[in-house]
């Protein structure tokens, strides 16, 4: 891998960061030369809190991880960054990690496509074994025997007691 791009978005939905993403990935690619394929968005089920009170969306903690060459850009970086997220956010902070191209290893298997899409991906339906029946009948009906023998002015069994010593 050349170089490669993590932002990790801390304070906001994931289902917030998943569109941000979407919105980011082509603009973040042109301004950075770096394929969009190796740009990642990280989102978390995760809170953010200040004197024990919850700040999501209030804050949010955007980490970003690129390589060192492209810390001439990380104005631009911020800027661009921060006008797709101020629809959903107040406050934003953040914070870059850059690291040498060569400390960025990617491993991929040749067998399976870069990315699940929309046209790979495989919709599993949930199976309809794995619902429970509920039970209409009687459950006592072969008890019916033992629970008309039974005496209701016989007492409780008593639990059994222990001897102390």
């Amino acid at each position: 891998m050349k170089a490669a791009m993590i932002i990790d978005i801390q304070g906001l939905d994931k289902f917030v960061i998943a569109d941000i993403s979407l919105q980011l990935q082509k603009p973040l690619s042109l301004l950075t030369k770096l394929d969009s394929k190796d740009i990642f968005f990280l989102g978390h089920d995760s809170f953010l809190y200040h004197q024990g009170v919850d700040q999501h969306a209030w804050h949010s903690i955007i980490h970003i991880t690129l390589s060192l060459s492209l810390k001439p850009l990380q104005a631009q970086i911020i800027d661009l960054i921060e006008a797709h997220l101020k629809a959903h956010t107040i406050h934003m902070h953040f914070r870059f990690s850059f690291t040498n191209v060569e400390d960025l290893v990617s491993i991929t298997q040749s067998d399976y496509p870069d990315f699940v899409t929309e046209s790979n991906s495989v919709d599993v339906m949930p199976s309809d074994e794995s619902e429970a029946e509920i039970y209409h009948g009687d459950i006592f009906a072969d008890k019916a025997d033992q629970l008309n023998a039974i005496d209701p002015s016989d007492p409780p069994l008593e639990k059994s007691k222990k001897k102390k010593a």
